[in-house]
């Protein structure tokens, strides 16, 4: 699984609390259309020797526990296990970062259009 930090998530999960259900849910779209976007470019830029380990890359989201929204791009499965060796190498494989390039790339327009959901749901 690959994981990205983003500072303020606090003061953001805090603004959520006062958000409706509707404008929730605008929020977690725009988050996951950003997880779908890492997504496109990770399996862009992924090795490709048989194409599972590409065609593995998924976006899982949902709810915490605590009713947070988030989205995981995960790359991963029965017969895609290597894929992390793939992300981050090995004593005897070259790191690709395919998942670090693609989240990189992507940082800026992401936190746009999840500022721009939130920005448009706190004056609803």
């Amino acid at each position: 699984m690959f994981k990205i930090e983003v500072s303020g998530i606090d003061k953001i999960t805090k603004d959520l609390d006062k958000f409706s259900a509707n404008a929730v849910k605008k929020i977690i779209v725009s988050i996951n259309t950003g997880a779908e976007i890492i997504k496109r470019d990770a399996q862009t830029n992924a090795p490709v020797d048989t194409g599972e380990g590409k065609a593995s890359i998924h976006v899982v989201s949902g709810l915490t526990r605590y009713k947070k929204p988030y989205a995981s791009i995960v790359a991963a499965g029965e017969k895609a296990y290597y894929m992390i060796f793939q992300e981050y190498g090995t004593a005897k494989i070259k790191a690709t970062a395919f998942m670090r390039k693609a989240a990189d790339k992507n940082r800026d327009n992401i936190v746009g259009l999840v500022k721009a959901a939130i920005k448009a749901v706190k004056w609803q």
